[in-house]
């Protein structure tokens, strides 16, 4: 992101865009920090996941994160960094080919902490990943109770939005296909 520096704060960054990064592989990749609105998240170099300098991203004040084209990300970011989008609207991911995950599970983590929640997240955009199996591998739990709008489009290998979720919460006037995607552990109270 920017070679020599260790952390990079944007508190108050409200909208994030990324578009047309092909070689962009990862957003963020782990929590330097616990907490509110300020967790710190730590991102590699984008060339290598596992070595290479890293460095710390604030973004507890964003309402809106677009990502489009960025073919080579295989997942949006870790579940310690959802569980502090507390501020996130809008989440619209398109045409990432390589995703296969929005959010996913860091190793080590305790089963304490399986459950994601989006609390005012009210609009949620899905369109044209090629790769993408579920919302959240490994996640127990998504409650997003703000929930207005939930587009999904275009996601061929697309299994469930929480593989273990099993049994739909949704009214029963709602499409049949789109509740078999979800379960009891999944909450969308307003949508």
């Amino acid at each position: 992101f920017c070679k020599g520096v260790d952390e990079i704060g944007f508190p108050q960054l409200e909208f994030l865009f990324l578009s047309e990064l092909p070689k962009l592989k990862s957003f963020c990749i782990l929590a330097s920090s616990e907490g509110n609105h300020n967790t710190t998240f730590r991102s590699p170099s984008l060339f290598n996941l596992k070595k290479g300098p890293t460095q710390s991203l604030c973004l507890g004040n964003l309402q809106t994160f677009q990502v489009h084209d960025c073919g080579s990300m295989g997942s949006l970011f870790p579940q310690s960094m959802a569980t502090t989008l507390g501020q996130l609207e809008t989440l619209e991911v398109r045409q990432c080919i390589m995703m296969e995950e929005i959010v996913w599970k860091e190793i080590g983590k305790d089963q304490d902490t399986n459950k994601i929640e989006f609390p005012k997240l009210k609009t949620l955009e899905i369109v044209s990943l090629q790769n993408l199996t579920g919302f959240c591998e490994g996640i127990d739990k998504i409650e997003i109770p703000q929930l207005e709008r939930l587009f999904l489009q275009d996601i061929p290998k697309l299994k469930s939005f929480c593989p273990i979720m099993s049994s739909p919460t949704l009214d029963s006037n709602h499409d049949m296909a789109l509740q078999s995607l979800l379960n009891q552990k999944v909450a969308f109270p307003s949508l």
